[in-house]
């Protein structure tokens, strides 16, 4: 894996700031789907050597570049827009997988404020995404979006926000469509309070909106035994979620530069249309009964469809705590321990749906944990700084029960779930020391506990990882 960055200040000062940055990385790997057995988590099914592998051998090649011109105004006005472009290009040697993607952003903005009790934050965006694949052919992808935020401030005491945000997208000739209208509308709004100099306190609501992906609406594909399905049809996923939190702080000692703070947040969300991969018989109309067994394997695998309606409702606690300590050996701490608790679940009896559930008294979504712990600690000086990050999930509560009602799609997977399905933890750790005020060396361990993850059925996340990266920065200040 190779990789440059680039970040360029050309021009910058009071009025007008011209920024620009470019990158290019390129990696060489292989990649499986499917594990040879659960004893050899680490080995494709098929081995690596025979035409019937798993195993796909892959070049990718990435690159961006990225522009951005401001202006600002002595009243706070600011107007801006910036431009980028991503580049990929995936090579696959052994498989017929490989695609080329361009990824195109624009983006104009005015923030307006001078003379005015209010701040507002107007804009249109736009995407442009064109994909010649192997795998879900050739596709050329689209959106426009316009947006507008009021935001008012009243002193230290109160802030309000309420924003509109209209959405279209277009794949090929599948477009947005809503209420017979051609976009769909997307509102933002919150409020926050300071009734006491240690507390605060917010409430919002967000609208959400998702246009299926390109993969999703095209992919056709087959690993083994195991077939995935497109789906044209797919409609965009729609949400509405509502968040209110209160925020203490602990501590706030001014002159040795320390505060600590505990945030706590509830939180609720409802789907619609939510798209998730589900296992089922998908015969096209094509097919006619009676199928013969033969015809019948052809159709039976993976496919994103809309489940119903679906609810996501938690609570989320964090307690941090940052300090400098200039003078001393170690100038700056800081750490954060957080706690979230989720519940998942479908809100409407979807029979499809639940047949792909491992529990079926169970309500909860596929794929999901219940508990997650995090944590934090960032140790430094001038010239050493020391990064943790620790994560502690319970197990999953369903999965898609073809997994364990069938071994020939994971072979000995029922028995490693039953044994391993628990509890995960993971630990990463960073050092980094400062060579040049531009240059920089970090000795990165990944998964220092070497624990056994699993992400999804059949993906065993990588064992105890070193790495050694050397940032240098280009075109910054005393470079």
């Amino acid at each position: 894996k190779r990789q440059i960055f680039m970040n360029l200040w050309p021009l910058k000062n009071k009025e007008l700031q011209i920024y620009g940055g470019a990158g290019m990385q390129a990696a060489k790997g292989g990649v499986f789907l499917l594990w040879a057995n659960a004893d050899s988590s680490y080995w494709p099914l098929g081995g690596i050597d025979t035409p019937s592998t798993s195993l796909t051998l892959f070049t990718t090649y990435r690159g961006f570049y990225h522009a951005k011109v401001s202006y600002s105004t002595e009243g706070g006005n600011r107007y801006t827009a910036r431009f980028q472009h991503y580049y990929t290009n995936n090579i696959t040697h052994n498989t017929q997988q490989s695609s080329i993607s361009n990824l195109y952003y624009g983006e104009a903005q005015v923030f307006l404020s001078k003379g005015l009790p209010f701040s507002l934050n107007s804009g249109i965006a736009w995407t442009r995404n064109r994909t010649e694949a192997q795998l879900f052919g050739n596709h050329l992808a689209h959106s426009l979006s316009f947006y507008s935020m009021l935001a008012y401030t009243l002193k230290d005491l109160m802030s309000i926000e309420g924003g509109l945000r209209l959405e279209r997208f277009v794949v090929d000739t599948i477009a947005t469509t809503h209420d017979k209208l051609p976009f769909f509308s997307v509102f933002k709004g919150g409020i926050a309070l300071t009734p006491l100099p240690f507390m605060n306190i917010r409430a919002s609501y967000s609208g959400g909106y998702r246009f299926p992906s390109i993969a999703e609406l095209f992919t056709s594909t087959s690993v083994s035994s195991l077939h995935i399905f497109p789906n044209p049809q797919l409609k965009p996923e729609i949400s509405h979620s509502f968040e209110t939190g209160l925020r203490l702080f602990l501590v706030k000692e001014r002159k040795a530069k320390i505060y600590s703070f505990i945030d706590i947040a509830i939180f609720y969300s409802r789907y619609l249309n939510m798209i998730e991969y589900n296992f089922g018989v998908f015969l096209p109309d094509t097919v006619k009964p009676p199928v013969p067994l033969q015809t019948l394997l052809k159709y039976i695998g993976f496919k994103p469809l809309n489940t119903e309606e679906a609810i996501v409702k938690g609570m989320e606690i964090v307690l941090n705590l940052n300090a400098k300590l200039p003078g001393s050996i170690v100038n700056g701490v800081s750490t954060s321990l957080g706690y979230t608790y989720t519940l998942p679940y479908y809100d409407k009896n979807d029979t499809i749906y639940i047949a792909t559930l491992s529990n079926k008294n169970s309500k909860f979504l596929k794929y999901r944990n219940k508990h997650l712990f995090t944590w934090e600690m960032s140790i430094s000086n001038n010239f050493l700084s020391i990064d943790f990050y620790g994560m502690l999930r319970t197990r999953f509560e369903n999965i898609d029960t073809i997994f364990i009602e069938r071994n020939e799609f994971l072979p000995g997977f029922r028995n490693y779930w039953e044994k391993y399905n628990s509890t995960e933890y993971i630990l990463n750790l960073m050092i980094t020391t400062a060579i040049k005020p531009v240059l920089t060396l970090s000795f990165i361990i990944e998964n220092l506990t070497n624990s056994e993850i699993m992400g999804r059925p059949g993906d065993i996340q990588p064992p105890r990882t070193f790495k050694l990266q050397l940032n240098y920065k280009l075109g910054s200040p005393g470079s």
